[in-house]
């Protein structure tokens, strides 16, 4: 009688067992995620994506070692600077992307400073270190971007520390450079 209420406890425990290591190994399955991969083939401009940001409007935007990427969910399109064109990104080594609230993308760069990119125009403007200028940006390498519930910007840089730049300042910037741009290249989209 020992011997059989013996067995029949290990085969309750055996049972128990292999119904649980049942259990686990279906319920595993559910857990499994097929990841999309996108890549070079498929337009991305470079396979090192430092920063992914996604706009108000639902593109996907990728900083890049070879420029900004913008994913509509079909397609890439590839934004990198362009020697001689001051309204194109600085450098093509991106490390930082932010949206501001206005819809503004803010692109931090390698040894290039800080671009902001308006893309309803497709509009640039590059702002960089001046050693002659205090409120310049402290140093050129951007490696992070914030805004504040102010609406000022925050940007980190590499071994200048950390800018502020307030929400009024920006904009003012960017209207001179836009002025600048109608005087010097015509009339640009507002």
């Amino acid at each position: 009688m020992r011997f059989s209420s013996s067995v029949s406890g290990i085969l309750r425990w055996a049972s128990l067992i292999a119904v649980s290591s049942a259990t686990t190994v279906a319920f595993a399955g559910q857990d499994r995620i097929d990841f999309d991969h996108l890549s070079l083939e498929q337009g991305l401009s470079q396979s090192i994506i430092e920063q992914i940001v996604q706009d108000r409007k639902g593109f996907m935007w990728f900083a890049t070692e070879d420029g900004l990427n913008r994913f509509d969910g079909y397609r890439f399109t590839v934004y990198k600077n362009v020697p001689g064109n001051p309204n194109t990104l600085s450098y093509n080594e991106l490390k930082a992307l932010y949206e501001d609230r206005d819809g503004i993308l803010w692109v931090g760069i390698f040894e290039s400073g800080l671009n902001s990119f308006d893309p309803s125009t497709e509009e640039v403007v590059r702002y960089r270190h001046d050693d002659d200028d205090l409120t310049s940006l402290s140093a050129d390498t951007v490696r992070c971007i914030f805004e504040d519930r102010s609406g000022r910007l925050w940007v980190g840089t590499q071994g200048g520390g950390l800018d502020r730049l307030p929400e009024p300042y920006v904009r003012e910037l960017e209207r001179q450079w836009n002025e600048w741009l109608s005087r010097t290249y015509g009339s640009t989209a507002a």
